[in-house]
This record gives C-alpha cells, structure tokens and sequence, in this order.
C-alpha cells in the first residue's frame, strides 16, 4: 500500500470490512460480561480459553493447518483444564 502511494497510484479501501468482525466482538464480549454476572470469575476465564480450541479446530477446517503433536496436546491440556473447572464449578455451585 505505501509502495502504491509512493508512485503515485490511488489506493481505495473498504473500511466497512472492518465492521464485520468489530460487531462480532462487540456481540461477544457483550455476551460474555452478561454470563459473567451469572457464574464465577474462575470459571468464566477458564471458558475464555476455549477460544484456543476454536481457533485450533478452524484453523485446521479453513486455513488446511499442518497438526503437529505439539498442537494437539497443549489443546488437549486446555480442553481438560476447562472441563475440570467447568465441573467443579456445577459441582460446588451455590
């Protein structure tokens, strides 16, 4: 883009690109602090970090990632530490 403006080429760009994913966000973090009021902040964090699992389960789906062990086994860690929250919370809730 700099290269294009230093030749003197006009560089159009559509900003509303941006909106869709920016809504998204605003969608989930609303969604998020109105679940906060309802769990634990301990188990609400912990549910956070399933986004590494969605990442890590798209990524292969759309982007064709390579799965390397490395990955596997830090998604399976992270998926057993969120089901042991998730359980405890159920558990010992009040």
């Amino acid at each position: 883009m700099l290269e294009a403006k230093t030749k003197g080429k006009e560089v159009k760009m559509n900003v509303m690109l941006f909106a869709i994913p920016a809504i998204g966000d605003v969608i989930n973090s609303t969604l998020s602090y109105i679940a906060l009021n309802f769990i634990t902040g301990s188990v609400w964090q912990m549910f956070r970090g399933g986004s590494l699992i969605a990442t890590f389960v798209l990524s292969i789906c759309f982007l064709k990632m390579k799965i390397k062990l490395n990955h596997i086994v830090g998604c399976g860690l992270a998926l057993v530490g969120i089901l042991i929250v998730g359980a405890t919370g159920l558990i010992f809730s009040d």
